[in-house]
This record gives C-alpha cells, structure tokens and sequence, in this order.
C-alpha cells in the first residue's frame, strides 16, 4: 500500500532529523479530527499513529474547540477539515488559521501556520538571512496570474522553441537554460 510506504519513509526521516524542529503540511484527504483516535478508517488510525510516534502536533491545537473547515464542496454540500499542520514545535506556533479568499479557484482554502524558531532564517535561493532582517517571500495567493502567466510565457517560448528544433544531444543545454531563466 501506497500510504504505507509514505508514512514509512516519513517516519524514517523524523527519526533521522530528531533534533531538528520538524514541520509536516499538506492536504491529507481525510478529516483526522472528527474521525479522531478511535476511527474505524484504517487511514486515519495510520496517519494518527505516525503523527504520535513522531511527536508531532497539529498546529490547529492552538485553538482546542475551535472547529476549523478547509475543504468546501457547493456541488455535495460538504465541508470538513483535510489539510494540517503538524509540527514537533508545538510551543512555537504563534498563529494558525484557514485563508478564505476571495479569489480561490480551488475546493480547498489554504491554511497559514506560523512558528518562530531560533536559528538563522534561510531565503527563497537558500542563501541565509539574519534573523533581525526581514526576507521577502512569494506570496501565490496574491499574485497576479496574467503577469505571472506573460512572463513565463516570455521566458519559456525561446527555449521551448529551440526545443522543438534540436535533438537529443543539445537538450541538456536548453534545460540548463530553463533553470537559469527562473533566477
């Protein structure tokens, strides 16, 4: 099983990272709250158990109570709460919360966790940056799409262009050229 082999290989790389603050987030596909602990769902009781050995956290804890809804479905009248957090840095999280934008074009809403962490930040080339240095990071959900789109357009059609006209001995050339254009 796919999920398995996921949640082995997950479990693998926290243990081998122990000492660092771990932080896992994504769309899990299932609601881990209102099935909770004693789920029926051999899914649930799978993520559940790997987010225990690990010792992580949900960051929506934060706020116990509060009922948290991430996925919406108008067509089946569904709502329910699939994307988390988690994180070994429970006592860090300063903020959590689910974005309801007004311009998403997806069934889900994204979700902001905030923790604070000593250490050096790292930006977005991986360079590091001071602490006391605020860096400046992408925000997807306020970009514009039609620039977003021209330009990219604008720096991909040359290569693709070359693409369609060279064989497979000078490809490597114009993938090297693909990452450069994304500096």
């Amino acid at each position: 099983m796919l999920l398995d082999e996921v949640i082995l290989q997950m479990h693998d790389l926290c243990e081998q990272y122990s000492d660092k603050v771990i932080m896992i987030g994504g769309d899990f596909n299932v609601d881990l709250v209102d099935m909770g602990a004693g789920a029926r769902d051999e899914c649930v009781r799978h993520i559940l158990k790997f987010v225990s050995d690990c010792n992580l956290r949900s960051t929506f804890d934060l706020y116990p109570g509060r009922k948290f809804i991430s996925y919406f479905s108008q067509s089946c009248g569904s709502q329910s709460l699939l994307d988390y957090f988690f994180t070994t840095a429970f006592s860090s999280i300063v903020e959590v919360a689910v974005l309801d934008l007004a311009n998403n074009f997806s069934d889900h809403c994204p979700v902001l966790s905030k923790i604070i962490i000593a250490g050096p930040s790292v930006g977005i080339s991986g360079e590091r940056v001071a602490n006391d240095v605020a860096a400046s990071w992408l925000r997807w959900d306020r970009a514009d799409l039609g620039m977003y789109y021209g330009d990219t357009r604008m720096r991909l059609e040359p290569i693709y262009m070359r693409l369609l006209m060279c064989d497979n001995a000078t490809v490597g050339v114009s993938v090297d050229e693909i990452y450069n254009c994304a500096e």
